[in-house]
């Protein structure tokens, strides 16, 4: 499929997503750190804010580019509760598809 992407309910698990599965996701989990759960996360919610908010040294090296907003959103995540409620909803894929041409009966 083209066009094919992810659509969030969350923007923190958008940012999780675009900022941390890279190395904390289904394919490599350094440190055996997992993040692409809503358990997982939950689970770690408090090395999140540590690493993320308060020192700030992940992502390694800012090597995604985190921003200072996305940071903030982290922090006020976590400050609301974020390792008891978690803040993740299934994702859904969209695609962007053109109808067929000329594939229906033609009526008359």
């Amino acid at each position: 499929m083209t066009g094919d992407t992810l659509k969030f309910v969350d923007p923190r698990q958008s940012i999780l997503a675009q900022r941390c599965y890279s190395c904390h996701g289904e394919q490599v989990q350094m440190k055996n750190v997992r993040l692409d759960s809503a358990d997982n996360v939950k689970l770690h919610a408090q090395n999140i804010y540590q690493q993320v908010v308060v020192s700030q040294v992940m992502p390694m090296n800012n090597s995604t580019a985190i921003t200072a907003e996305e940071r903030l959103l982290i922090k006020q995540w976590f400050e609301a509760g974020g390792d008891k409620t978690g803040f993740f909803a299934p994702a859904t894929r969209s695609a962007k598809k053109d109808a067929p041409k000329g594939r229906g009966k033609k009526s008359k």
